[in-house]
């Protein structure tokens, strides 16, 4: 009985949701920055959020204690495997 209802439960149809951006890389040395690929094209205005906040599965939210960045694609968009780096040159503001 057992392994039936393994097999069943492997063979159900799932969804995958795919992201848009995949971070690839963080440096936390002076001066900090990060970077993502875009794995689907952006249109020009598409918004993206990053965060560091944990997120409670009590609460069903990000915590608050840390700050959201904001990215908008720029005019023309991003194209598919493009790579972008944000760099803080200064404090608490991210630069391409």
């Amino acid at each position: 009985m057992k392994r039936l209802l393994l097999l069943t439960f492997l063979c159900l149809p799932t969804t995958l949701l795919a992201q848009k951006a995949v971070v690839i890389g963080i440096s936390a040395d002076s001066p900090d920055s990060f970077s993502f690929v875009v794995t689907e094209a952006f249109s020009a205005g598409d918004v993206i959020y990053f965060t560091d906040s944990e997120y409670s599965n009590a609460s069903n939210a990000f915590d608050t204690q840390e700050g959201v960045f904001t990215y908008t694609a720029p005019a023309g968009g991003l194209a598919l495997n493009q790579v972008v780096t944000l760099t803080e040159n200064t404090q608490n503001v991210l630069d391409l």
